[in-house]
Order: structure tokens, then C-alpha cells, then sequence
């Protein structure tokens, strides 16, 4: 019944990506050291395109080494939503 009321209210994507830069903001969280999860968060997804802000690039670095694995996981989790390549960006802080 919601996913009806979604569709026929024209935000179900938004949601969907919303729910994906939530997701994604967890499983690169996992991925960072004990005191550094708090280093990186999923900023948007555009064309395909996931983009990670991380702090440092010693982060940066990090998730792209396992950029295949996340992309492998998020397309696994929520197959339509077309996440195709992952960038990071250094960011000087996160928004809150």
C-alpha cells in the first residue's frame, strides 16, 4: 500500500535515493577503523554516480580500494537504482 501511495505521489525515487545515500553512508562507515567511521558519508547520487565526501584522503583512498565491493553491495540491496561508478570528494566537513 505505501509503495502505491508513493508511486502515485511522484516521490518514490526520492525516496529510493534517500534510502540508498543512507545505506551507502553505512556500509562505507563499516568499512572505515574504530574512531574513523565518522570520516566519510554518502553526499549524492547523480546519473549514476554515488559521490562519498571523505575528510582526509587517506579515506578517500580506503573506499576506493573497496569501490567494487560497495557498488556490488548497493546494486545488490536496491537493484534499481543504477549506481554505476563511485566518487569520492574531500570535504572539509559534513553538513549536518
Amino acid at each position: 500500500m505505501l509503495p502505491d501511495a508513493l508511486r502515485r505521489s511522484g516521490i518514490a525515487k526520492q525516496v529510493d535515493s534517500s534510502l540508498l545515500i543512507t545505506h551507502a553512508t553505512e556500509l562505507v562507515r563499516a568499512l572505515l577503523p574504530p574512531g574513523r567511521d565518522g570520516d566519510a558519508q554518502a553526499l549524492s547520487l547523480r546519473d549514476g554516480a554515488l559521490t562519498i565526501g571523505c575528510l582526509n584522503t587517506s579515506v578517500a583512498n580506503l573506499v576506493m580500494d573497496r569501490a567494487a565491493e560497495l557498488q556490488e553491495q548497493l546494486v545488490e540491496r536496491h537493484p534499481t537504482s543504477g549506481v554505476r561508478r563511485i566518487h569520492t570528494r574531500i570535504v572539509p566537513r559534513f553538513e549536518v
